[in-house]
């Protein structure tokens, strides 16, 4: 499940870890507020969970009341569309506004689980900032990993850099308490003032673990899809991170391609599943979908609600293939029955990865 900018920043700042300051703002006039207090100049920031907002326009700067007005007015009530979301790209409904910082130097600095070591990794580059996915492809000698054994936890040299260590034990803490696929910050800065700050937050909790970390429920935005757009023929709507990662890597294994990453998350209404939908159904490239949901919090029969509104209001014609195990699944299996819906019901990951393969050829 991820979360906005704004949220994580509540919680570094919980476990210490320095932030900019500022708050979030759902109006123009709310927003005025916090930037006079602030002082100008201030950034803008859209608060949409995807990455690439400021190649895409969602991160501007305001040097005083006439700017902050016209950039928080194009990006509040508009769609925002980077690189990690759709083509329709997501509603801005909340800005943040914090102080400009003046900046020495960037650094990325992260935290993450590597599957094929089955541990966590902290993950460092001594250059930071919007550019991090290009300095990882052209120069991946500059990142540097420290992996984190999950008994010992962590120790003294795993804070990268002597200076670095209050931040990356405090995100380290944040990383386990609140049982996380990733804490993020991209870039952390050195300010004028020679402190540490987290320009920019990003956290992704574990679905598996909502059940017993009700501090992370409140946080759920369910008007938002984790989609990012690959190129592939295979559309993919799976809850949970961790299935979806499987359910594209099984699909790769016997031959197929995924047109998409879209983890519905967990506790997705039916209107948040009938968009999800849509949004596969409306990419050309794509001739089949998987549909793979293991229920807990998101329930197999809602998710059956979701598929058949989205036939309904829009004709639709490509092979489904279907697997529901866990919470309703039966009743999920009958819905999609009762709407007339034509579809393939996978009995295994593996299976339907192999139905759809064989129905795009």
């Amino acid at each position: 499940m991820k979360i906005h900018e704004y949220q994580a920043k509540e919680i570094f700042k919980e476990y210490g870890i320095p932030i900019p300051r500022g708050r979030v703002a759902d109006s123009l006039r709310e927003a005025e507020i916090i930037a006079q207090e602030l002082g100008f100049p201030v950034m803008v920031k859209a608060q949409i969970t995807a990455g690439g907002r400021g190649k895409a326009g969602g991160v501007k700067e305001a040097a005083g009341l006439e700017e902050l007005i016209m950039v928080t007015s194009q990006m509040l009530g508009h769609r925002l569309a980077t690189a990690q979301t759709s083509a329709e790209g997501l509603m801005v409904d909340k800005v943040l506004v914090q102080e400009k910082l003046g900046i020495k130097k960037e650094f990325y600095l992260a935290i993450t689980v590597d599957r094929q070591k089955e541990c966590p990794v902290i993950v460092f580059c001594p250059s930071g900032g919007a550019s991090i996915e290009e300095v990882a492809k052209e120069h991946p000698e500059r990142i540097y990993k420290e992996y984190i054994d999950p008994v010992k936890g962590f120790i003294d040299f795993h804070g990268v850099k002597a200076d670095m260590m209050p931040v990356a034990s405090a995100l380290w803490r944040v990383f386990k308490e609140r049982e996380c696929l990733l804490v993020e910050i991209n870039p952390l800065v050195l300010a004028e003032d020679d402190k540490l700050y987290a320009l920019d937050a990003k956290i992704v909790f574990d679905d598996n673990a909502l059940f017993r970390q009700l501090e992370n429920q409140k946080f759920s935005d369910v008007s938002e899809l984790n989609y990012i757009k690959l190129d592939g023929n295979i559309g993919c709507m799976v809850n949970g991170a961790g299935l979806a990662m499987a359910s594209m890597d099984t699909i790769k294994l016997f031959g197929g391609e995924p047109a998409n990453f879209l983890d519905v998350g967990g506790g997705a209404d039916p209107e948040k599943i009938r968009r999800a939908f849509q949004v596969i159904a409306e990419d050309p490239e794509v001739k089949a979908v998987f549909i793979n949901i293991f229920g807990g919090i998101s329930r197999c029969d809602l998710v059956a609600q979701g598929v058949s509104m989205a036939f309904q209001n829009k004709k639709i014609d490509l092979p489904l293939i279907v697997r529901f195990e866990g919470t309703n699944a039966k009743e999920g299996f009958q819905i999609l029955k009762k709407s007339g819906i034509r579809f393939q019901k996978a009995s295994s990951l593996t299976d339907g990865a192999k139905l759809a393969i064989g129905a795009v050829r």
